[in-house]
């Protein structure tokens, strides 16, 4: 048992909400306070310090162009722009020499799409550093969107990692970049 004070204000929104779910308030209480713990997570501080200078320059951004990155397509392309020039401006310089890692993962790649009978692709597709980074960042992408459009009462059921409860709530704060793609595209067919 835990005894805590809260504002009027927030109980009335917690009480609120589990009428909504159909549970009572301590279950409401107890599902909010897991879900805030399953967002704590250990990053390393140089990925952590670089997250947090993304977001001035989003903001800066924003600030000076008065339009939100996710809503305007110039605002927008400036955040990748500047994203690019900050990571740039503090990534390591020299030349690019492939780790074996990546190497062995591109070898490992290849042999299974041979053993299954599929096409090697031979490039530098994934040798490259935007190769690799839009392979990686396809993941995480997929991974976002996982749970677009499930309604929220099956959202109570899965049984959440930390790792998937983090994809979720990206895909809150972020909305889904595929729905937004399907209503610029039907713009541009009314049009």
């Amino acid at each position: 048992m835990l005894t805590t004070r809260i504002t009027p204000e927030v109980r009335g929104a917690l009480e609120s909400a589990a009428r909504e779910s159909g549970t009572s308030l301590s279950q409401e209480v107890e599902l909010r306070l897991r879900d805030s713990l399953k967002r704590e997570h250990n990053r390393p501080p140089d990925v952590l310090a670089l997250a947090e200078a993304i977001a001035q320059v989003i903001e800066k951004i924003q600030q000076r162009t008065g339009r939100q990155w996710r809503e305007d397509a110039w605002t927008g392309q400036s955040v990748r722009r500047g994203i690019d020039f900050l990571v740039g401006h503090f990534a390591a310089l020299g030349e690019a020499v492939i780790p074996p890692s990546v190497e062995k993962a591109a070898e490992k790649a290849a042999e299974e799409a041979a053993a299954r009978g599929l096409p090697v692709i031979e490039g530098e597709g994934d040798r490259s550093p935007a190769g690799v980074g839009e392979i990686e960042a396809a993941k995480v992408i997929t991974m976002i969107e996982h749970f677009r459009g499930w309604p929220e009462a099956h959202l109570r059921y899965v049984v959440w990692s930390k790792e998937l409860y983090r994809y979720l709530q990206l895909l809150h704060d972020l909305g889904s970049g595929a729905e937004r793609a399907q209503t610029y595209i039907q713009m541009e067919r009314a049009r």
